[in-house]
């Protein structure tokens, strides 16, 4: 089956865009203030997970011009979606005729902004799984075969889900699987320097310390970054982080990685849509 990984860049690095684009984090755009979902656990507003535009093939929402936005709730980690009659977060899909020409204001009770990252471009893949599969490895009844070794970790669009639980979260036909979001962001170029930021950079180098804790140490060391820097998007401080913070786990010369979205213990959230109600139906939910 064919499948899409996003070339990400962080936002903070580039101008934002005057229409709707693909983007992870952030703050909706085209989306109309009445429309913003509020979780069904704590009746708080959502904040945004992913912004994804029509695609025939990438991800098909049944209409052209077509945004889907995706909401994970923040406000009360541990506690919403935990409940079964609960579980799935309220996406949204509009139509082009309803898109508004700005990005959306928050609600009155602002929700968490994550960091936003852009999509500049789909990586198509093929994960060398029959397209018969795919309903079967969604509900996880599928024959006995290698397939599901072959299901790809991380943030993607298309093919079947790479459950870290149970298959029998995910709602029922006609919903219809389109995407999983993972809980970090992976950048295919260099960790940017202060001077690309606008905001001081601190590295730090882990090292091990007698008690096999690793120990922070100030320096250059190319384990770890932590960008000290407040991103104008983040209405408040995200949990257990400073004013946006972004917290990088791993740094290489040629790509670097950071958790954002705290979906707890390595987490995944799974996006459905369902085409055949009216209107057109999106929810998410999360496993850890």
């Amino acid at each position: 089956m064919e499948y899409y990984v996003p070339t990400l860049l962080l936002a903070a690095l580039s101008t934002r865009a005057a229409v709707p684009e693909d983007q992870l984090g952030g703050v909706p755009f085209g989306l109309p203030r009445s429309r913003w979902p509020v979780c069904p656990t704590c009746d708080a507003p959502a904040s945004l997970l992913a912004q994804i535009l029509h695609d025939e093939r990438r991800a098909d929402l049944g209409a052209d011009g077509r945004v889907l936005y995706v909401f994970h709730c923040e406000n009360r980690p541990g506690d919403c979606g935990v409940d079964e009659r609960e579980r799935l977060q309220p996406g949204v899909i509009v139509d082009q005729r309803e898109l508004t020409s700005s990005r959306t204001t928050s609600p009155d009770d602002s929700p968490i902004t994550f960091p936003e990252a852009r999509v500049v471009a789909w990586r198509s893949n093929q994960d060398g799984i029959a397209e018969s599969l795919r309903e079967s490895l969604t509900r996880g009844c599928a024959p006995d075969t290698d397939a599901e070794d072959s299901l790809v970790i991380g943030t993607r669009l298309g093919s079947a889900p790479w459950w870290i639980q149970s298959p029998g979260d995910a709602p029922p036909p006609p919903w219809r699987f389109i995407g999983q979001v993972a809980d970090w962001y992976s950048f295919d170029l260099p960790a940017p320097s202060a001077e690309e930021l606008g905001a001081p950079v601190v590295r730090e180098r882990l090292v091990p310390s007698r008690s096999g804790v690793m120990a922070r140490l100030f320096g250059p060391g190319p384990d770890r970054v932590v960008f000290t820097r407040e991103d104008p998007s983040v209405s408040r401080p995200m949990p257990e982080r400073s004013n946006g913070d972004i917290d990088v786990a791993r740094v290489s010369v040629d790509d670097w990685s950071s958790t954002v979205f705290n979906f707890g213990d390595a987490g995944m959230s799974y996006i459905f849509v369902n085409l055949e109600s009216n209107p057109p139906q999106a929810c998410s939910f999360l496993q850890s």
